[in-house]
């Protein structure tokens, strides 16, 4: 009886997981940009825009970071405001790569190139759409 109700919860947990997956391709779905979408450049170019707004934002952030230190910038009275997301994800990279000294350097130098490749995919990809229509 114990092993039959086991394997009953385990089936409840595998039915969950896979619950939780077809949530996210929905999301994922919703949230994509396709090329036959009357809107998708004017979609695009407002990606675009995040994509360039947040390269900025950790451009200043490592310069502030450089500048005064990450621990200046999370305690009281920063130089520099950071969101609570900037904050969690600063913390969060120091913790996951200490060998990088996020505390005097900042972001790691990935974080600007991924953005960059981003961004030079989705201008491409803006580029292809306007030349199609």
């Amino acid at each position: 009886m114990i092993a039959t109700e086991d394997r009953a919860f385990a089936s409840l947990l595998k039915a969950d997981s896979m619950n939780g997956r077809a949530d996210e391709i929905e999301r994922q779905a919703d949230k994509a940009i396709y090329s036959d979408d009357p809107d998708a450049c004017e979609r695009l170019e407002a990606k675009i825009a995040n994509l360039e707004a947040q390269r900025t934002r950790i451009k200043i952030m490592n310069k502030a970071i450089r500048k005064h230190g990450l621990a200046r910038l999370l305690a009281a009275d920063p130089p520099l405001e950071l969101t609570q997301a900037e904050r969690r994800e600063l913390v969060q990279v120091a913790e996951l790569c200490p060998q990088h000294h996020v505390g005097t350097k900042g972001f790691p130098s990935y974080v600007l190139s991924n953005l960059s490749g981003n961004l030079t995919r989705q201008r491409q990809r803006l580029a292809q759409l306007t030349k199609q229509s």
